[in-house]
């Protein structure tokens, strides 16, 4: 077997699932060959029946896996019990369904290796706004699936498409993640309002393994900074914050990457830095 060098810095599924680059493009991650795992498929079935809005089937997998994380999610309002429930909550949610936030390029770069892509409406949206809205993109296998299904309502899409989708969201102030079913298998792209996603309000619960950072930081200089705020505002994860002299800044190890404070920076201050 051929000797694979990767960098210390890489990320733990970069390391285990991206052949020595970054794991959300690497073609295999979208591959049909990932549909042999027994428990992938009843993860994927729940996920395609929610999209189309329909309850999901039970079976024995899916039942210990979501009534452990509601029994979980329930402790964690425990005082005694939050620590312990969290750890478990995490780890549950690491190991078989998990998302990471991408920059607006890493995400076009995302849907140039996938294939195939579909367009369907947004889980969280429907939830938590009770709103229809198309800004979630099936990819690889995943999308072929969804497609297959009618009631899910899935609409097929080039790459220029879902480009131009991924670009609007992004203008509109919505970041992105990538979305699996049981690791490494990558399955949708979520352009998401930050007011609805799921994965923002399990942070905020402690069930960081949810939605965990990205691969990039914002970096500000600050020559160039005007102190608007604009990046402050911005910050959907509320980590960029003001120094003690007024500046806004952000530590690199809190940063999640999403690239909504460049977005808004009046002066071209912010850029984004590869962790790696």
């Amino acid at each position: 077997m051929k000797h694979i060098t990767v960098n210390r810095k890489m990320c733990k599924y970069c390391i285990l699932h991206g052949k020595g680059k970054k794991w959300f493009i690497e073609v295999e991650n979208f591959s049909r060959n990932m549909l042999d795992d027994y428990q992938r498929m009843e993860l994927i079935d729940v996920a395609l029946r929610y999209a189309a809005g329909k309850k999901p089937k039970i079976t024995p997998f899916s039942l210990k896996l979501y009534a452990s994380e509601a029994v979980l999610l329930t402790a964690m309002h425990v005082p005694f019990m939050k620590n312990a429930a969290l750890s478990e909550a995490n780890s549950l949610l690491e190991k078989y369904h998990f998302g990471q936030v991408l920059t607006l390029e890493e995400t076009c770069q995302l849907v140039e290796c996938a294939g195939h892509i579909v367009l369907f409406d947004c889980r969280c949206q429907r939830m938590e706004a009770n709103k229809k809205i198309a800004c979630c993109l099936g990819v690889g296998a995943f999308g072929d699936l969804a497609e297959d299904m009618p009631e899910v309502g899935a609409k097929r899409l080039t790459i220029d498409e879902a480009k131009e989708i991924i670009k609007l969201h992004d203008a509109s102030g919505c970041f992105h993640s990538l979305w699996t079913f049981k690791v490494p298998f990558i399955g949708t792209i979520c352009n998401c309002d930050s007011k609805v996603c799921h994965g923002i309000r399990d942070i905020k619960r402690g069930a960081t393994q949810t939605l965990v950072k990205g691969h990039f930081y914002s970096y500000s200089n600050q020559s160039k900074c005007i102190m608007c705020g604009n990046c402050v505002k911005a910050c959907i994860f509320s980590v960029r914050k003001y120094s003690r002299e007024g500046r806004p800044e952000v530590d690199p190890r809190d940063c999640f990457g999403c690239g909504l404070c460049r977005n808004v920076c009046e002066s071209g201050a912010i850029i984004l830095k590869d962790k790696e």
